[in-house]
């Protein structure tokens, strides 16, 4: 039985699986995506840089932003924050039409692929507190300052 779990949220999927095959297709796209692959690293990491710092500058009560300490390197895959407030925020961003969206709303404990393990609310407090915070912001290494600009204005 195929079930079409792309239509269905990762937090709400029953089963655990994990693709791993690719196909020639897939392949050549990724063999040439990995020659530009170092270069995306880094501007990704100069976008993250950029949130910090554009993020700082502004009086945004109860918002964690995410540490990367200096021996370690980030490749922003997404740009996470923490905020009380993640509704409000996430309401504001979507009245300029910027995206933004919670990956980690439900956390793992609680999703019904990991029903079985028996798990009840309020067992993994942090967990809990950051599913109900976390709100990803645009990222992209092709991101501009101007476009980041637009995002933290509409705070």
């Amino acid at each position: 039985h195929i079930l079409p779990l792309n239509l269905i949220p990762c937090s709400e999927t029953s089963v655990s699986l994990i693709k791993g095959r690719l196909d020639t297709l897939q392949t050549a796209i990724l063999l040439t995506h990995l020659e530009i692959f170092p270069l995306e690293v880094e501007l990704c990491r100069q976008v993250g840089q950029r949130y910090n710092t554009l993020l700082a500058e502004v009086a945004i009560s109860n918002l964690q932003l995410p540490h990367v300490p200096e021996t370690s390197t980030s490749v922003y895959a997404q740009y996470t924050i923490l905020s009380e407030d993640r509704s409000k925020l996430q309401e504001k961003l979507k009245s300029q039409d910027i995206p933004s969206v919670s990956y980690y709303a439900v956390p793992l404990h609680l999703q019904p692929v990991f029903s079985s393990l028996g798990h009840q609310k309020g067992e993994f407090t942090v967990s809990e507190s950051i599913a109900h915070q976390c709100l990803s912001l645009p990222m992209s290494p092709y991101l501009s300052e101007e476009d980041q600009k637009q995002v933290i204005d509409a705070f």
